[in-house]
């Protein structure tokens, strides 16, 4: 419970650093991220956490998307730790 609200503080940070264009933290976020989550068993929809985080990571999609990836995760995991 508590790594996915920790993911989802974090993911809420990338979406602003992602768009303010910081993306030196946004990177050495994601990597540490990665590492931690990536292995877990977090799935949005069909999709494996891994897999959100390195859409994000490599910019798929463009700037926006990416940002749009990250505040949706965030939103979803927060909602099903029940904040």
């Amino acid at each position: 419970m508590n790594d996915r609200l920790n993911l989802s503080v974090d993911l809420k940070r990338v979406c602003s650093w992602i768009l303010q264009g910081s993306d030196d933290l946004v990177s050495k976020t994601l990597e540490r991220d990665i590492k931690m989550y990536g292995g877990l068993d977090f799935k949005i929809g069909k999709v494996e956490i891994g897999e959100w985080l390195w859409l994000i990571k490599k910019s798929v999609g463009g700037r926006e998307r990416s940002a749009e990836r990250a505040l949706t995760a965030s939103v979803i995991l927060a909602s099903q730790v029940g904040v």
